[in-house]
């Protein structure tokens, strides 16, 4: 079982339990597989169970789709971010994942970039550990997951300092983020959650 939000642009599925892995998986998957502890195999079937559903929710059941990693650095395919395969689409969907525990949050958009972070605990905490990280006083854990998302939209990740992303409230509840190398930056909001987590996304 799994819950599926529409949240703005994205789609967005969680769930805590062992979703069923897609009927196909790439070879590089296999071998990835290979690789993992039995729980981080469970929740790496999860993440692309989940992905594939949200997906096919923004494209269509009756599509074809794969979902593999893709490393921007090296190019491979055992290690980096998902990326979602649809013959014929006209634009790629943007895909993301985020874990927490044994929260698995996969997230879509119909095209392009696309990031979510997921932390468990108050939104409004401080978070300690991250003081003079980001800010001489720590973040909250929503901004803490609002910098993250958009990151991950980005596609480099932690390469960027987290300190250089900056976050501009909007009175529409979706704020800018701008990262450094984009001249058009990126749109962060908080997005549903379960109880007790914080999640946010990002979108180009």
């Amino acid at each position: 079982m799994f819950e599926l939000v529409e949240f703005g642009p994205v789609v967005l599925a969680w769930t805590t339990r062992l979703a069923q892995a897609p009927e196909r998986l790439p070879t590089s998957d296999r071998a990835r597989l290979e690789q993992l502890s039995p729980a981080g195999a469970r929740r790496f079937l999860t993440g692309r169970a989940l992905l594939d559903r949200v997906v096919r929710h923004v494209v269509g059941d009756e599509v074809d789709v794969t979902i593999e990693a893709r490393c921007a650095a090296c190019g491979s395919r055992l290690h980096g971010r998902p990326v979602a395969i649809v013959p014929g689409a006209e634009h790629a969907p943007g895909v993301s994942l985020g874990y927490a525990g044994a929260l698995v949050v996969a997230a879509a958009v119909r095209a392009g970039a696309v990031g979510v972070d997921v932390e468990r605990g108050d939104a409004d905490a401080p978070v300690p550990g991250l003081a003079g990280l980001v800010s001489p006083a720590p973040p909250t854990l929503r901004r803490w997951t609002e910098i993250e998302a958009a990151v991950k939209a980005d596609g480099r990740g932690l390469q960027i300092d987290p300190g250089d992303v900056l976050i501009s409230p909007r009175a529409t509840g979706w704020h800018e983020a701008r990262v450094p190398g984009v001249s058009s930056g990126y749109r962060v909001a908080a997005a549903p959650a379960p109880e007790g987590y914080v999640i946010s996304v990002a979108v180009s």
